[in-house]
């Protein structure tokens, strides 16, 4: 009995590890059925309810980039960050990108790490942000 827990409790540190190192990937959603002022419209009301505040860079592109009070700074398509997240969503040619950034600063201030992450790597924490708007932009881009 003792030996298969034991077996058990590597197998499953193993797991959480290689989870881990799984790269991460922008996700991915087809999306034909959404307009882009639409689009943007979807991300920027369901980003307000989880408390970002909001600045559309770049309409053409449908580019969005979302600020959380104090805690965020993003430039452009190549986002800067300063600060504990960031997330770009692009719609293009039918598909809807979303990337997330975790970004780690020093006691300085100065960025020690940008870590891009999706689904299969977020912490629960990150989720429970974020889901929503993956959910949404689901939900919308399979209906009509």
């Amino acid at each position: 009995m003792r030996k298969i827990f034991l077996l058990l409790l590597v197998c499953t540190a193993v797991g959480c590890v290689t989870t881990r190192i799984a790269p991460p990937r922008p996700i991915k959603i087809a999306c034909k059925t959404l307009s882009k002022p639409e689009f943007i419209q979807l991300v920027t009301t369901e980003l307000r309810k989880e408390g970002f505040v909001i600045e559309t860079i770049d309409e053409e592109k449908g580019l969005v980039e979302a600020e959380r009070p104090i805690a965020f700074v993003g430039i452009g398509e190549n986002t800067l960050v300063l600060g504990p997240y960031a997330m770009n969503i692009l719609y293009q040619n039918d598909t809807v990108v979303v990337n997330y950034e975790t970004v780690r600063t020093g006691p300085d201030g100065k960025i020690i790490s940008i870590e891009t992450w999706d689904e299969r790597n977020a912490s629960s924490y990150d989720l429970r942000h974020l889901k929503p708007i993956l959910t949404a932009l689901r939900n919308a881009c399979q209906s009509k």
